[in-house]
């Protein structure tokens, strides 16, 4: 991990921190949020690093999936791993992904008009949607 990497990482730990006490409703600073997300102004080479932002997925239950860049939001693979830890809202994945058969699959999505035609007019597809998404 280089030095830009600890300090995000550090910073990510410290909002986590923060988060919780803010939660925990016998806390000095219950109800105390912080401001904003580490990530909201992290620098471009932080937010298009892949592998140090799975890592960072593990602690913040990928809620800094939504500052990721345009390239990994995305990625196929990358999708699939974050949704592992919680993750990622539909409408924030990529516009390339949003009629993947595998990423609706893995969202349980329950509303057909994000499957996507292709998706609806195959009958197999639609049999495994409807069941993953628990109808």
């Amino acid at each position: 991990m280089n030095k830009l990497q600890a300090k995000y990482f550090k910073l990510l730990e410290e909002y986590r921190n923060e988060v919780s006490e803010a939660t925990y409703p016998y806390s000095d600073k219950a109800g105390q949020y912080p401001e904003k997300h580490p990530f909201e102004d992290a620098p471009a080479e932080i937010l298009d690093d892949e592998e140090f932002l799975l890592d960072c997925f593990e602690d913040d239950y990928a809620e800094c999936f939504k500052f990721c860049s345009y390239r990994l939001r995305n990625k196929k693979d990358f999708v699939m791993e974050a949704l592992k830890y919680a993750g990622p809202e539909y409408d924030q994945i990529g516009d390339n992904l949003k009629k993947d058969f595998d990423i609706i699959k893995s969202f349980k999505l329950k509303d057909f008009s994000k499957f996507g035609y292709e998706n609806i007019k195959d009958e197999k597809k639609l049999l495994q949607l409807i069941n993953k998404s628990n109808y």
